[in-house]
């Protein structure tokens, strides 16, 4: 055994000596640097073997700032690439790990660093031998070290994915789940036992259904001066708390299928593409409704069917006021038009908008069929003056409906009691913001 660790200290040469040992100090992610301190204390001590086997402290350099960060790609860890120009400049002598894994589990990467030290004669050492790149045999046992560390981590990434989506696919893997929901004794997702925002959660899909558009309940729940309940991930309580409405909280919800009782896992796909300098790039991409992998439908309560969902998903599609299918009906914007996003043009069928001018006091508009001369030039299809048409129409809706006025005014009737039995209810949820 002593004439085997002879062999390797022998391959340390006096040029070695002279110039650095850096010794590269890396875990893979956060949660290893803060629990696993064996491996990183043995890292370290790496720097006490550099010193036995000749190497004055002053001349040994830790590289230890890519702690918590993987050995994928070298992009991404300013340590390595400070390793590598300083073996590219002839200042290392020896490259000391605990494991050569430590150092890449990227081929490219790996390589690139056998190549470096080859020709600048920079060793290599691990926990169990030194490598000389200017050995073939040497460099033969690191090509493959460096395969089967990359293939080690492929394997152990797919094998995890696979139980993850195993797990998913019984309906089992649970997240933390958004506000309207807690995650019961044996672990599954339960309707929230806060009435207060049971009830905020109910009303949100109502005024949906009532008012059409996730902006209009947006601004119906800030003239109410209500808050909004938000399931907050910052602690290990996860608690859920009461913040100022905001637009996008609103559309969460409506887009969120946790609410029809149905179990969804694929939603989003993870996208790694290089950018312009060549840094991999991580990004989530939203995956079509018909595509998701995992839906478990009457999984946990419901607030909303599914069918009920996916007519709420069509209508906010439809909402979308850059949307130029003419068979979609658009939402009410801003302005005084009543039409709005409604008109169509006679002659080419394209959706007409609408254009405004004149002073505050006295605004005129047009409908305005301006799509043919934007995208070729030329002149407006057709441009309509806007108070006649509205006008036009108002009597024409006003006429057709006229039989109908007295279920109108009792819906109205019906509408104002709704409103007037929610208060209790309201006042419950401002009563708990008080709080």
């Amino acid at each position: 055994m002593n004439r085997a660790i002879d062999e390797h200290h022998a391959k340390i040469q006096a040029r070695h000596l002279e110039r650095a040992a850096y010794v590269y100090v890396r875990q893979s992610s956060p949660r290893q640097v803060v629990e696993h301190l064996e491996s990183q204390r043995r890292q370290y001590q790496r720097v006490d073997w550099a010193i036995a086997a000749g190497w004055p402290r002053e001349r040994i350099v830790v590289v230890d700032e890519d702690q918590g960060k993987s050995g994928a790609t070298a992009k991404t860890r300013p340590g390595f690439a400070r390793l590598l120009a300083a073996v590219a400049r002839g200042e290392v002598g020896i490259v000391i790990a605990l494991e050569v894994t430590r150092l890449s589990r990227n081929s490219p990467d790996w390589h690139h660093l056998l190549y470096l030290c080859r020709f600048s004669e920079t060793l290599i050492a691990d926990e169990h031998t030194i490598y000389d790149l200017e050995q073939t045999s040497d460099r033969l046992v690191l090509g493959i070290r460096g395969q089967m560390g990359e293939l080690e981590l492929e394997t152990s990434i797919e094998r995890m994915v696979s139980a993850r989506w195993s797990k998913a696919e019984r309906g089992e893997l649970y997240t933390i789940p958004p506000a309207g929901y807690d995650i019961g004794e044996s672990g599954q997702w339960v309707k929230s036992s806060d009435e207060a925002v049971v009830h905020a959660l109910n009303t949100v899909f109502e005024k949906f259904d009532e008012l059409g558009s996730a902006r209009q309940v947006f601004q119906w729940w800030r003239a109410q001066g209500l808050k909004y309940p938000v399931r907050r991930l910052r602690s290990k309580v996860h608690p859920v708390v009461w913040l100022e409405p905001m637009y996008a909280m609103f559309l969460r919800t409506l887009n969120n299928p946790i609410y029809t009782g149905a179990y969804v896992f694929g939603r989003n796909k993870t996208v790694r593409r290089l950018d312009h300098e060549g840094v991999q790039r991580v990004k989530l991409q939203r995956v079509q409704r018909d595509q998701w992998r995992v839906v478990i439908r009457d999984h946990h309560g419901a607030y909303i069917s599914y069918e009920h969902y996916v007519s709420n998903q069509q209508r906010l599609q439809a909402n979308n006021a850059m949307r130029t299918d003419p068979s979609k009906r658009g939402v009410v914007r801003e302005g005084a038009g009543l039409l709005q996003g409604l008109v169509l043009c006679g002659h080419c069928g394209r959706r007409m908008g609408l254009s405004y001018g004149g002073s505050t006091r006295s605004r005129v508009y047009q409908y305005r069929c301006s799509r043919a001369r934007d995208q070729r030039g030329g002149a407006d299809c057709q441009v309509i003056g806007g108070k006649r048409i509205d006008q036009a129409v108002v009597a024409v809706f006003l006429e057709a409906t006229a039989p109908c006025a007295v279920d109108a005014a009792r819906l109205a009737n019906d509408e104002a009691r709704r409103e007037s039995e929610a208060g209790p209810a309201l006042a419950r949820i401002r009563g708990t913001l008080k709080l």
